[in-house]
């Protein structure tokens, strides 16, 4: 057999190349330049180091009081407030709502763009207006809502006698009413005012609508025993009514929300209660508003709702200027700067110089250094401590307001010199005597080619070399800046300045000097810099100062440029700043000095920007517009910073772990905010990675210590909290829980009031919770009501793999918010469109009217944003772009890149279960179908597989066809098969198709030790009856759910097909879907069904309007349509039995609401702790959706997984394939 190319390596590089259907995996092997697989050799291929894309993938919320009386409260937090308060008493977490409009009022278009999930609650929204009151779908509409929204009810009895008859008792309405209109006062009985809040001239009222009186108990306390007891004791009638002090007992809202989610004595409230004076709980009367939760803050009645938490953007006078996103200069930014270490003389900057690296470092034309210092400017003017005005240069950041510098890169600044001239002096002559006097030897009288003149490096080394007396040459990009040249230095002559953009400035300089010039400072790329070097003399030296910049450009350099003794030399001026360098950095000091002393190094031309003004100063940069320096003016009075962690490096960090890979992380984060002293608690043992952060850390000076005590004692506290005291004062404790640590509750309270007393420095006391953990609330919340640092937050369950950037600076956001309890959850944010994100990028305006073949040019595209857009295409889209093809690019060349991405859509109604009719009828009425795997065929027939083998075999859903499963297959590490049921049995149970299929399987001996399962839609139910079947002969194995629990199918099911409220309709949906699937245009068959009375006429009107237009038989279309209504019947009455299996279930769920619901749903059917792998692929895509491949190959046994590793996965064919065929001549 002869192997094909290889579908599988694996090694350190890897990169996925797609056609369209199936994806191959190539990946590099033995050397960073080598690609091969199969035979198939790829050379010179260089890994690009790409940023990081930036994504706000979280959303910070507080919880906080909300009174019910609120004045001056926009419209969109109060919705949110409302939303919150409606799903606590309708015990839901999906809320159905329902607008009922005349046309006019804010509100409408206010809950529309408050979207569909508020803080976890999935809001389902549908707006009717209120002259279709009487339509089918409203009146059903409103009799399944949970929330109306309505406005004016108050003064409109239509609205009431509408809701009256339609609206449930006890569900809510909101109204958006007029302040100034009086309104008629409604009896009690119809609605009740529950809430209130008012902006401007309106305001909206939250109703309870009929509500229902009950009898009252109350019960005061806050034991959870004495609670429950007394609820025990409740006439299923009655309302228990729990008083309890503000802010509950732990855990007592919790219970609370439980109780009243079951089916008898759910009628209890929870009545919080704060007094200043601290008097009894005890009210004269409880308020008549029967809701889930009251709180009486000091008099006061409202409640807690969670509150987006607004970015945290204040005034500061320490500031620096960072990126937030690489490739978009749009978004430089000025963030309050860390606390300085104590190395180097502190300054005050007052100028601050950007320079090109800096401008392709923010729009990603050069990389980020590998410490990942997103900081920028290396040089400076400003004052320090004791008064004098100094100029210096220092390696990243000088664009802050405070600065500590070598004293060997101090220079002081001349008193005839204003500290703005001091600014353009560091940097652009130290990098020119760097480059003419110790990477070169600049002597009197030599000649010298310097390009870009009238830039700043240019201007220096042009006042440099003539100084020494040098026959200047130098370029420039058009005839102004030669005449400004000229002006500046009236030494140098007009035909010595040549064309930077053309190449015959080689044939210019050489008919002027032939013999070429001494030394060349290139800045070129491309063709310029080999027409460069070409005018170097005998014995010259090429100095290029460009190339490191530049490190996409691919440049071949010619040996030819070697000869007479020449020499080549890439200056990298970032490399001073090495130890090693000393002799140099002395050297540069003395030669800076003696050049101000001699009056030839003097201020450069410049232009000045504020810092509000910072992202213009860039783009002058990046469009090479500029004359000399561009600076930043750094003494604003009001400069707006975002704030975030500030640490001092005398002090310590406490932090506790119950799981090392996000506490290892927020412990880079300390540092890098200026943290030099950590002490990390850790129960565990030292991992590899723990050990090798350490040493990273003590090489960048941090002190370092781990050790683990039981803190639940107070004297381990004690003593833990006395040993960060002997490092320095304790300035922040941080601790990391999981569900099944050890930092409880108790270890919380132990911290609290052991610092009370030991740490009056403490800045940060934070209890994290990562994924269900939940503890620190009830401290945080004392702490704060002390006016001491407190601040719980919740962070969903995170992928340790990842960087988890945004959980970071989610915490960071937190900790410097004045609130005790926030909670962390997963942004849903629409993405633009491709054409949407690059006029926002770009300032172009692009519109639904342009035309497609419009290039970004004729839009108005400016030369310094062609590097951004590059950078953007090549991050967010594995796209790359020249500088030439950019501003080329049209509107139907940049969406056919978005085309090119698969994104899933989510579908709805028939669509979602029905999608696919297979064209070969055979292959589609087989019991079983081997599908293509990594490790086998899909050749194979059902009489020829390996007995000896494991197999996946995967039960369809209403569909019932194995298409849906290709792509799946093609990465499991084990054989796979699909089960379908054909178009013969329709009406089959859920059990008969469970034995049929497992009598099939034992047949064939399908099941070697244990068997693995997987069911989809429909299919989990038949799953789990094959693995009930299976256990009962002695047989365990794993069942994986994809899609949903099977308590979900039902409703998943009803929820599609809602939109047909008769079986009639259901029926003509149902033959229209699909005739619609079988035929490439869509069939109008609505006049057609409607002579067809019953459902086979329907089917019979449906195929006979097909004939002629689809590629199937008559037969086999009328049976698919037939099965595809059988089997949404079958479905909607089927209902899944829990079964406790000992089986282990992994369940891979769609884009689906309700996913800790629907996790507990599933361990109804499981004795073991069922897995849950929740995915963001929408339910109709979800098979196709690459995670679920491996998360199957996850669960597998070591057996199959070990078994893989081990074989020959190249595909192969038969080489003598004509002897296995005989034919007959005399057949």
């Amino acid at each position: 057999m002869t192997p094909s190319p290889c579908p599988h390596m694996s090694d350190k590089y890897g990169s996925m190349l797609k056609n369209t259907r199936r994806p191959r995996s190539l990946l590099m092997i033995k050397s960073r330049t080598k690609l091969k697989c199969g035979g198939i050799l790829m050379e010179h291929i260089i890994p690009r180091q790409l940023p990081a894309v930036v994504e706000d993938k979280m959303e910070l919320r507080a919880l906080k009081f909300i009174p019910n009386i609120q004045t001056d409260q926009p419209v969109s937090t109060t919705l949110k407030t409302f939303v919150q308060l409606v799903a606590e008493n309708v015990n839901k977490d999906s809320i159905n709502c329902v607008g009922l409009t005349t046309g006019n009022g804010s509100v409408f278009n206010e809950v529309k763009n408050m979207g569909s999930d508020v803080f976890g609650i999935n809001v389902h929204y549908e707006e009717f207006t209120l002259t279709c009151s009487d339509d089918l779908r409203t009146r059903t509409a409103i009799e399944n809502a949970d929330l109306v929204i309505v406005k004016g009810l108050s003064n409109d009895n239509n609205v009431c006698q509408l809701l009256h008859r339609l609206l449930q008792p006890n569900k809510f309405v909101i109204s958006e009413e007029e302040i100034l209109k009086v309104s008629p006062v409604r009896p009690t009985a119809l609605y009740t005012v529950l809430s209130s809040h008012s902006i401007a001239q309106s305001r909206l009222d939250l109703n309870r609508w009929r509500p229902s009186s009950t009898a009252v108990t109350v019960h005061s306390g806050s034991q959870m025993s004495l609670i429950t007891s007394a609820r025990s004791r409740l006439s299923p009638r009655h309302r228990l009514v729990i008083l309890a002090p503000y802010p509950a007992p732990l855990g007592l809202k919790d219970l609370v929300r439980g109780w009243r989610k079951e089916s008898e004595r759910n009628m209890i409230n929870l009545i919080l209660i704060k007094n200043q004076d601290g008097s009894s709980l005890l009210l004269d009367e409880p308020p008549n508003d029967d809701l889930a939760f009251t709180v009486c803050n000091n008099g006061i009645w409202g409640g807690e709702y969670f509150m987006p938490v607004q970015d945290s953007i204040q005034l500061s006078n320490n500031v620096t200027l960072q990126v937030g996103q690489v490739g978009e200069l749009n978004s430089l930014k000025w963030v309050e700067a860390s606390e300085l270490d104590k190395s180097g003389i502190p300054v005050k900057v007052h100028y601050a110089g950007i320079n090109t690296t800096d401008v392709k470092r923010a729009n990603g034309t050069m990389p980020l250094s590998n410490n990942g210092d997103n900081d920028y400017g290396i040089d400076f003017s400003g004052v320090t401590e004791s008064g004098v005005r100094v100029m210096g240069i220092i390696p990243h950041g000088a664009a802050s307001s405070v600065v500590r510098a070598r004293p060997e890169l101090l220079w002081p600044v001349p008193a005839h010199w204003s500290l703005e001239d001091a600014a353009t002096v560091p940097y652009a002559y130290a990098h020119a005597l760097y480059c003419l006097t110790i990477k070169s030897s600049l002597k009197v009288g030599m000649s010298v080619l310097i390009h870009g003149g009238a830039g700043a490096l240019g201007q220096a080394a042009i006042a440099i070399a003539l100084a020494f007396q040098c026959e200047v040459f130098t370029t420039v990009s058009d005839m102004r800046k030669k005449r400004f040249l000229l002006k500046l230095f009236p030494e140098l002559k007009a035909d010595h300045i040549g064309n930077s953009r053309s190449q015959d400035f080689k044939d210019l300089f050489l008919s002027v000097k032939p013999t070429g010039c001494d030394i060349v400072i290139s800045s070129c790329s491309g063709n310029l810099k080999m027409m460069s070097q070409a005018c170097a003399a005998s014995h010259g030296t090429c100095l290029d100062v460009a190339q490191l910049q530049n490190q996409d450009e691919v440049y071949e350099y010619g040996l030819h440029y070697l000869t007479k003794e020449r020499s080549y030399l890439v200056i990298d001026f970032a490399s001073l700043f090495v130890p090693e360098n000393m002799e140099n950095i002395k050297e540069l000091h003395r030669l800076m000095s003696e050049g101000i002393r001699k009056g030839f190094i003097r201020p450069l031309t410049r232009v000045t920007y504020g810092q509000p003004d910072v992202v213009k100063a860039f783009r002058l940069l990046a469009a090479s517009r500029h004359r000399g320096r561009v600076l930043l003016r750094m003494q604003e009075e009001t400069t707006q910073a975002e704030s975030r962690l500030t640490c001092n490096s005398n002090n310590t960090h406490v932090i506790l772990l119950d799981e090392d890979m996000f506490g290892l992380k927020l412990a880079a984060r300390l540092v890098a905010r200026g943290a030099r002293k950590l002490l990390i608690h850790y129960n565990g043992n030292v991992t590899a990675k723990l050990q090798f952060k350490m040493i990273n850390w003590q090489k960048m000076g941090v002190q370092v210590q781990v050790l683990f005590k039981d803190l639940s004692k107070v004297n381990n506290v004690v003593e833990l909290f006395n040993l960060a005291n002997e490092m320095g004062p304790l300035e922040g404790v941080y601790g990391i829980t999981s569900e099944t640590g050890t930092l409880t509750e108790t270890v919380f309270a132990n911290l609290d009031s052991v610092s009370r007393k030991l740490c009056p420095q403490l800045r940060y006391f934070a209890p994290i919770n990562v994924g269900e953990a939940a503890v620190g609330q009830e401290t945080c919340v004392s702490r704060t009501q002390s006016k001491l640092p407190g601040t719980m937050i919740t962070l969903p369950q995170l992928n340790p793999h990842e960087g988890n950037r945004d959980a970071l600076d989610v915490l960071e956001h937190a900790l410097r918010s004045s609130d005790a309890v926030l909670v962390a959850q997963l942004a849903n944010k629409q993405r633009r469109d491709l054409l949407q994100q690059l006029a926002t990028l770009t300032g172009i305006t692009i519109t639904n009217d342009t035309p497609k073949t419009t290039t970004l040019a004729a839009l108005g595209l400016q030369e310094d944003d062609i590097q951004s857009i590059i950078t953007y295409f090549k991050v967010n889209h594995s796209v790359y772009f020249t500088e030439e093809e950019v501003p080329q690019l049209t509107i139907d060349t940049i969406l056919n890149v978005e085309k090119t991405e698969s994104e899933f859509q989510d579908v709805k109604g028939l669509g979602t279960f029905l999608s696919y009719v297979d064209p070969d009828e055979l292959l589609a009425t087989i019991d079983m179908v081997f599908l293509s795997t990594l490790t086998s065929g899909e050749s194979l027939g059902d009489d020829e597989f390996d007995t000896s083998l494991t197999n996946l075999c995967i039960v369809p859903g209403m569909e019932g066809n194995h298409e849906r499963f290709r792509g799946l297959c093609e990465r499991l590490k084990l054989p796979a098969l699909v089960l379908q049921p054909g178009l013969d049995r329709p009406h089959e149970t859920v059990r008969e198709t469970a034995e049929r299929y497992t009598q099939v399987l034992l047949k064939k001996a399908i099941f070697n030790k244990k068997f693995y399962l997987l069911g989809f839609e429909t299919g989990i139910l038949v799953a789990l009856e094959i693995a009930s079947i299976l256990e009962e002969l002695g047989f365990t194995g794993t069942v994986y759910c994809l899609g949903s629990a099977p308590d979900e199918v039902q409703s998943i099911i009803e929820e599609n097909i809602s939109e047909y409220k008769t079986e009639e309709l259901l029926q003509n949906a149902v033959v229209e879907h699909m005739c619609n699937l079988m035929v490439e245009s869509k069939t109008d068959l609505k006049e057609a069904l409607k002579g067809a009375a019953t459902w086979p006429e329907k089917v019979e009107a449906g195929v006979r309007a097909m004939l002629g237009h689809m590629p199937y038989s008559a037969q086999y279309a009328r049976a698919f349509i037939g099965a595809a209504l059988a089997r949404i019947q079958s479905a909607r009455r089927c209902v899944a039995p829990a079964r406790a299996l000992r089986s282990q279930l992994v369940m891979m769920r769609a884009a689906l609401p309700n996913e800790e619901e629907a996790k507990q749903a599933l361990q109804k059917h499981s004795q073991r702790p069922v897995i849950v792998h929740q995915l963001s692929t929408p339910l109709a895509h979800v098979a196709s959706d690459i995670r679920c491949a491996s998360i199957i190959n996850q669960h597998l046994d070591s057996e199959i997984l070990e078994s893989f590793e081990k074989k020959n996965i190249c595909d192969g064919y038969i080489l003598n394939a004509a002897s296995f065929v005989a034919v007959s001549g005399n057949e």
